[in-house]
């Protein structure tokens, strides 16, 4: 299960190291570290920690994903025509 942490992470540009999570990887593709726990996670920290470069880099990737798809002002503006559909359904049920 997904939660805001993802959001949070990506809103801010930060590297996020993560285990997998259904449609995660789909969703957001090379923006997230993927891990396995444990000691690869302590490797994983480690080498980016070395390179700061890095995770800015993945870290810019997922705040660009995140701006581009899941901005408020998108959501409410698909809220808002959802809206305006079943309104309009309502008022005339019986066209086409």
């Amino acid at each position: 299960m997904w939660n805001n942490r993802v959001f949070e992470a990506f809103g801010c540009g930060a590297l996020m190291i993560c285990d997998e999570a259904a449609g995660l990887r789909e969703e957001f593709g090379d923006a997230i570290v993927y891990t396995s726990g444990g000691e690869e996670t302590a490797r994983l920290v480690a080498y980016y920690l070395e390179r700061p470069d890095e995770p800015r880099q993945i870290g810019e990737l997922g705040r660009s994903i995140v701006k581009e798809r899941y901005v408020y002002s998108r959501w409410a503006r698909a809220v808002h025509q959802f809206y305006h559909r079943i309104l309009t359904a309502r008022q005339h049920p019986n066209a086409g």
